[in-house]
């Protein structure tokens, strides 16, 4: 491990790639520079330097699912998902929400330590908490929805979507890395944008110039003009 894992305590490095995860999902890192960081997971597609990021999405049939009888105080919480597969670690550093339901339990969220795996066809998830229920589950009454870390399965971004950040280096097919999401980064952006052009979410994980559109995140702005078809200077303004 070099010097620098050593003393800012992390146990993967910032241009390093893992087959396997060495910090929680989601978790900030901020360099001394002033460049921010998120812990990703990619999909199983890879993905190329410099280009920008989609958040995982949610699964409809993970939505608003009936809660069975769960008294306060559990950690574990059984119930049943829709026709669409629950895989390893899909919702691991994700939460469960409780979206509708009784006074005092319709609102409240629990990080997800981890979860059983649920065929296709539909079935019994239990998901571990990393937190105790504050308040007891009423059976149909409460229901549940399964909401993904935005970082554990990022893949190249879409049109509207938000934006988890930017590749730093290649990143393998399922491989856990560090996403940028703040400060000076290099990205592909349109060949036409002028320096202190506003970016947003673009197709294939290419930003392009803010629009009068407030249903788009921005993501940050252009600082410098570039070469042609190269990845340019951006200031990343995510986190």
């Amino acid at each position: 491990m070099n010097e620098a894992l050593k003393t800012q305590g992390w146990n993967q490095g910032i241009m390093e790639t893992s087959s396997t995860q060495k910090e929680m999902l989601g978790a900030l890192r901020i360099l001394p520079d002033g460049r921010k960081f998120r812990y990703a997971r990619a999909t199983a597609t890879a993905i190329a330097p410099g280009f920008a990021l989609l958040h995982a999405l949610d699964t409809a049939n993970h939505i608003n699912r009936s809660a069975v009888a769960t008294a306060i105080g559990s950690m574990q919480v059984t119930f049943s998902v829709g026709a669409t597969e629950v895989t390893a670690d899909m919702y691991k550093d994700g939460y469960l929400q409780v979206n509708a339901g009784t006074a005092g339990t319709l609102g409240t969220q629990y990080r997800i330590k981890s979860h059983t795996v649920v065929a296709a066809a539909g079935g019994s998830i239990t998901v571990q908490l990393a937190e105790p229920l504050t308040t007891a589950l009423v059976v149909t009454t409460d229901k549940l929805s399964l909401i993904p870390n935005p970082y554990n399965g990022v893949s190249l971004g879409g049109v509207a979507y938000g934006c988890a950040g930017v590749t730093p280096v290649a990143v393998p097919a399922s491989a856990y890395f560090w996403s940028q999401t703040g400060g000076v980064a290099a990205c592909v952006i349109v060949n036409a944008t002028a320096k202190g052009s506003t970016l947003v979410p673009g197709a294939n994980g290419i930003p392009k110039l803010w629009v009068v559109d407030y249903l788009q995140p921005q993501l940050g702005y252009a600082i410098q003009v570039g070469v042609t078809d190269q990845p340019k200077a951006i200031y990343l303004t995510i986190d």
